[in-house]
């Protein structure tokens, strides 16, 4: 897609959301303020209300970096729970192991 901004054949890029188009708040970043506006291309965020043709975009570094934090804060937890549920699983398996050798 990247090498099509480039030649000119891409005008518009749509997204569902902000957090759909990139979690790294500094990449997306990258794209929206500088990439994008250097080849004349629209990007519009559906969800997010955001079309770089309105220049309203004050907002949006803001959900950024909220997009990158919540995915990080999502993916400690998950370990968090795997770990969890790992500890259980070895605990359980380690009294049936016992039981039966008595």
């Amino acid at each position: 897609m990247l090498n099509d901004v480039q030649n000119g054949e891409v005008k518009t890029v749509i997204v569902k959301d902000m957090s759909r188009f990139g979690r790294d708040y500094i990449q997306v970043g990258m794209y929206t303020e500088i990439f994008f506006p250097q080849n004349n291309v629209r990007f519009i965020a559906i969800n997010d209300s955001y079309d770089s043709a309105n220049g309203d975009n004050d907002f949006i570094p803001f959900k950024n970096i909220m997009n990158e934090w919540y995915a990080k804060d999502t993916s400690k937890k998950i370990k968090a729970v795997n770990r969890a549920k790992a500890r259980a699983v070895q605990t359980a398996t380690t009294t049936l192991f016992r039981s039966r050798i008595l």
